[in-house]
């Protein structure tokens, strides 16, 4: 039997994104509030569509949206951590008119789930941690996933697991030279470069490599990138994430001035004790050569409980079930098995009109009976600017 491809998409990644790509250019202003009808319907069709753009690029079996809750898990492991907060750096603008933004937000998952899509929303979980539990669900099933988030916490997740099914991540925002990045190791890549050999029994065919060198070949700006998902995530657990105000493993004050474990000095520790991935930091953990490498790159006497620590790291920048909660995983799969067959999306042929059709979001018609764009009701496109997918 053929892998299946499951495709992951982070909503509320992408509604961000959108929310600072829909901009109004009017005469003195400065930022777009989202206060009117009008914004909120172009805010809706952008996401759609970037949304139905990247499932025909794939055209997988399951479409699923990964959503964040408000009331995170790990806010309760800050509790512990003074004068630190979860992702407490990401401060709301009062600029922007929250509440019809998140009213919107919801009334769009509810649209996608009347349309076949897999809407995963569980309480107190976020969508790395959802995203984590559909690929050890997915390799378990014999299925290929595509994850498509511009979160660099994704892209630990990439790689080939023993049965050979795969796992990559593309980031779709361009960078300052326009290109998008396609997240793979080297085994993935080296699998997608394999050439088939022909055969009448099609069983040397794999419509998940297919899928990434069409996308590809299809947008010179998507362009494979190696990246190792072992160091990715030990950095992560050493140095900390200031973009989601993760802490260092360590810090502490030198003439008034914090001392961070910085990547550089993680780097130093790394290569000191010979750790390649999480397994080898959890080792050399265990058998205190951690602290005596850190001590002498640090220039300091380390005075915490290293084996606490590292569960504290790990749970906060790890995504690995074993970590979460047992709600939260107990809730996922009773999520699974009673979603995971429901994906009934066209999935080459999907449109943003198709999709919010019949809603109040839904885009007039001209007098011809055509479907105007999302740029409906704006007097000239000149007046608006938004980057597509």
């Amino acid at each position: 039997m053929a892998n299946e491809l499951n495709l992951v998409i982070d909503f509320n990644n992408f509604a961000m994104r959108s929310l600072f790509t829909c901009q109004f250019m009017e005469p003195d202003v400065k930022i777009n509030r989202f206060d009117t009808q009008k914004e909120i319907d172009v805010l809706v069709r952008k996401i759609t569509m970037d949304i139905c753009r990247v499932v025909r690029t794939f055209t997988p079996k399951r479409v699923i949206i990964a959503c964040d809750a408000h009331n995170a898990w790990r806010h309760e492991i800050y509790k512990e951590i003074d004068g630190e907060d979860y992702k407490g750096n990401r401060e709301r603008s009062d600029e922007r008119n929250w509440d019809n933004i998140f009213s919107a937000l919801s009334d769009l998952m509810d649209i996608l789930k009347d349309n076949g899509f897999i809407v995963t929303y569980l309480d107190n979980t976020e969508a790395d941690d959802i995203a984590a539990m559909w690929k050890e669900y997915s390799w378990a099933n014999n299925n290929d996933i595509i994850l498509v988030s511009s979160d660099m916490d994704w892209v630990q997740l990439v790689g080939m697991s023993d049965g050979n099914n795969v796992c990559a991540c593309l980031n779709p925002i361009a960078n300052n030279k326009g290109i998008k990045r396609f997240y793979m190791d080297e085994a993935v890549l080296n699998w997608v470069n394999e050439d088939e050999k022909p055969d009448i029994f099609f069983k040397t065919y794999n419509q998940t490599r297919k899928s990434i060198k069409n996308a590809h070949n299809a947008d010179n700006k998507i362009q494979f990138e190696v990246i190792d998902p072992n160091m990715v995530l030990l950095n992560k657990v050493m140095a900390g994430d200031r973009g989601d105000n993760v802490p260092a493993f360590w810090d502490y004050y030198r003439n008034g001035k914090k001392q961070n474990v910085t990547e550089l000095k993680a780097k130093h520790v790394f290569e000191a004790l010979d750790v390649h991935n999480i397994n080898d930091l959890i080792r050399v953990n265990e058998s205190m050569m951690l602290k005596d490498a850190l001590e002498k790159e640090m220039k300091h006497e380390v005075d915490v409980d290293f084996h606490d620590r590292m569960y504290r790291q790990r749970r906060l920048v790890e995504l690995k079930s074993e970590l979460f909660p047992k709600n939260i995983v107990d809730n996922f799969y009773k999520f699974v098995s009673e979603n995971a067959d429901k994906c009934t999306v066209n999935t080459a042929q999907v449109r943003m009109d198709d999709i919010v059709s019949g809603t109040k979001y839904e885009p007039k018609k001209s007098p011809e009976g055509k479907m105007n764009s999302i740029f409906d009701d704006i007097d000239s496109l000149s007046k608006y600017s938004v980057k597509l997918f």
